[in-house]
């Protein structure tokens, strides 16, 4: 498979962009962590976290109801990035592996 055919593969899902107040747990992190979901997507999620978690660490994200506009949700993912931005704490790409 080359890297266009892959590219396109993998964008085949919608990506909504939030930016609304979420929170994080997990067994490596202080519980509950406020971040700021980016966006989602069917398969994964972009968080901005004023700390850092390890890639592969599993945690509960949690994104309370929005203005009647979407219902609250809570998934499990793993994160597969943790990149340190300039002055804006982390940004967080995790991948969805069970939604509730």
């Amino acid at each position: 498979m080359d890297s266009q055919t892959y590219h396109t593969e993998k964008r085949h899902f919608t990506r909504m962009e939030l930016n609304v107040d979420a929170f994080i747990e997990s067994t490596h992190i202080k519980s509950p962590l406020a971040v700021k979901c980016i966006d989602l997507t069917a398969q994964g999620i972009l968080l901005n976290s004023s700390e850092p978690t390890e890639v592969g660490d599993q945690i509960q994200v949690h994104i309370p109801a929005v203005h009647n506009l979407f219902a609250p949700l809570t998934a499990t993912a793993q994160i597969l990035r943790c990149i340190e931005t300039k002055g804006k704490g982390y940004l967080l790409g995790a991948k969805i592996t069970e939604m509730s």
